[in-house]
């Protein structure tokens, strides 16, 4: 498989698995706002019949509640990771065409001291720095 068509398969999968975790995402708010629901419910109805059992419930959807909100950041963090990567990739599919520009040029590297570093072209705008640098943060 060439490089080209394997970035650009990958691509697509972080894309599905995008659209999947997005979905899982608005999924866990309205999830999540049922809980919510469920408590307000649970001590408005529960109330006069059991205090006790009002409470247990309430507790229960609370915790309920806190462990999808956990889920979710999970989640999120998932999203922003595969946003990344599509960028990662993508940026590898300009490099393949011609483009560097995108990637870090370096130029807090150069020397200030040196006479004619910047003529040399290793680091800064169109370098060879540039040029052989993939690297993200």
């Amino acid at each position: 498989m060439d490089p080209h068509q394997y970035y650009t398969n990958r691509i697509v999968q972080l894309q599905k698995l995008l659209s999947q975790r997005q979905r899982r995402k608005s999924i866990f708010g309205m999830v999540r706002f049922g809980t919510v629901l469920g408590v307000i419910a649970a001590f408005y109805f529960l109330w006069t019949i059991n205090i006790i059992l009002s409470i247990g419930v309430g507790v229960a959807l609370l915790a309920i509640f806190v462990r999808l909100i956990y889920r979710d950041l999970e989640n999120r963090a998932m999203i922003q990771h595969i946003q990344r990567l599509i960028a990662i990739n993508q940026d590898e599919l300009t490099a393949m065409a011609g483009g560097y520009y995108q990637f870090e040029d370096g130029a807090g590297f150069m020397p200030k001291e040196h006479a004619y570093a910047a003529d040399i072209d290793i680091f800064g705008h169109a370098s060879v720095f540039q040029f052989f640098n993939h690297s993200t943060v």
